[in-house]
């Protein structure tokens, strides 16, 4: 066990150091908790500063400029030179921003207490860090989680790239196959054929992105297939072989049988939860390949036990570990049991244009009977997305009848950036006549959303009440 310790007490042990274990970390801290944070890596940061988030943006901005320079006529000798370079350039930004103003010499400097090494639950608030016996009132699971690999014959010994080794590469490969239609695979997907990889998506459902809405997520396949990505879905991976070095995958598509090959393999097919090796059966927990059990508070059966982040299987987002680490410390260190709402969980999907998610879908309201109401605007109707040539995508609202927000729903440019001011208005309450009448400043993005919620007023006039009203009050000249 390596890394600063003064006690063998403490009120609040923290298993793990990524987003959520160092919102825990600093939430315990303000309470004036005696609080260690136990990291097995080596590493604070977690999964999300090091393989997950933050290279895969790096990689996916350096790819749009990829793009751009294509799409403005740069030469190609500079394109291909700038594309060979960019896994170092996503490799060093990494290591800036995971060991930044964030990371674990910040929460030294708060008073952290911080070990790296191996927990290991061996009796009631008892843990057991690489030899050494530790003892907590209470401890909170944050160990994140790993990428799932499919057990396909062939696959593993095909030795696939995932999130946590693909940003090792020297370069971006000729040619890739991406097992996956989620968001990391279609982010990755498009990113790399913007580097010049030839890229074949393989996902098994009938649809990319199927916990988003249909409509948008149609119209961005259709975008991607568009600028020449090779999109294939509900697809039975049957086998792996490699040939001659190159890896071959067989497959049923429709109905028939299908192969593609390529240098390299990516698997993004889901997410595993780290909790082996904990020793959960010594205190009696049990867990599954997505999570661990918890009431709505995020505790376990064993009431000194939390859990927060993808150990929960709940939202495998870093912004849904950092709140469920706030609620999971709150609930352990004082006398309240709050509860989890993840009523108005956001979520986005990087690709060009970007997909952002909030509350019900139609299909979802479609399923429970509901009554409701669409409106869309459109970015190619904006001054400022039409000023920068991102006029693509649009802004789906859903409403009640009477224009409570249900849902949100946005592709195109910055569409992550714009559904945060969504959120803050469902969390309010705020109505369609709410967000239409916020004066937005000209030109912005964050008109398109304005003006959809405009829309809500040209109904107005359908509805009897209303028509009673202007009959019976309107002033007469």
């Amino acid at each position: 066990m390596t890394g600063v310790t003064k006690s063998d007490k403490y009120d609040l042990v923290v298993l793990g150091g990524g987003s959520a274990g160092m919102t825990c970390t600093v939430t315990a801290l303000g309470m004036g908790a005696r609080t260690l944070t136990v990291e097995n890596a080596g590493r604070l940061g977690g999964e999300c500063s090091w393989t997950g988030c933050v290279p895969s943006k790096t990689l996916i901005h350096l790819a749009e400029l990829a793009h751009q320079f294509r799409t403005h006529g740069a030469p190609e000798d500079f394109i291909a030179k700038f594309c060979s370079e960019s896994m170092e350039k996503t490799r060093k930004t990494t290591a800036e921003i995971a060991s930044g103003a964030h990371g674990q010499q910040a929460l030294v400097d708060m008073g952290a207490e911080i070990v790296f090494g191996n927990p290991k639950f061996v009796d009631e608030h008892k843990i057991e860090i690489d030899g050494e016996v530790i003892e907590a009132r209470f401890a909170v699971i944050c160990t994140g989680s790993n990428p799932a690999v499919p057990n396909v014959p062939g696959l593993r010994d095909a030795n696939p790239l995932t999130n946590q080794n693909v940003f090792d590469i020297e370069k971006p490969p000729d040619s890739l196959i991406v097992i996956g239609g989620g968001p990391i695979g279609i982010e990755l997907a498009q990113a790399f054929h913007r580097l010049g990889t030839k890229v074949t998506v393989l996902g098994r459902n009938k649809r990319i992105l199927p916990k988003d809405d249909i409509e948008l997520t149609d119209s961005l396949l259709e975008m991607l297939r568009e600028e020449g990505l090779d999109i294939r879905t509900s697809v039975a991976l049957e086998r792996v072989e490699v040939v001659d070095g190159r890896k071959k995958c067989h497959f049923k598509c429709d109905g028939e049988d299908c192969k593609v090959e390529a240098d390299e393999i990516l698997v993004a097919a889901g997410r595993k939860a780290n909790l082996d090796n904990l020793g959960l059966e010594n205190i009696g927990l049990e867990a599954n390949p997505k999570g661990l059990k918890l009431n709505k508070h995020l505790q376990s059966d064993r009431n000194w036990i939390y859990a927060a982040g993808d150990s929960t299987g709940q939202y495998l987002f870093s912004h849904a570990a950092e709140y469920e680490g706030i609620v999971a410390v709150k609930n352990a260190l004082l006398p309240i049991n709050e509860s989890v709402n993840y009523r108005w969980m956001p979520w986005a999907t990087f690709t060009d244009p970007e997909l952002a998610h909030l509350g019900m879908t139609e299909e979802e309201l479609d399923e429970k009977g509901a009554r409701y109401r669409v409106y869309r605007g459109y970015f190619r109707d904006d001054d400022r997305a039409q000023a920068e040539l991102s006029g693509r995508g649009m802004v789906k609202l859903i409403s009640t009848v009477s224009g409570r927000l249900l849902g949100a729903h946005i592709l195109g440019p910055r569409a992550g950036e714009l559904m945060n001011e969504l959120v803050i208005a469902a969390k309010k309450g705020a109505s369609m006549s709410d967000i239409g009448l916020a004066v937005h400043i000209y030109p912005t993005l964050g008109q398109v959303v304005q003006h959809t919620a405009v829309y809500w007023f040209a109904e107005l006039g359908d509805k009897p009440w209303v028509k009673y009203l202007f009959e019976k009050f309107t002033r007469k000249t």
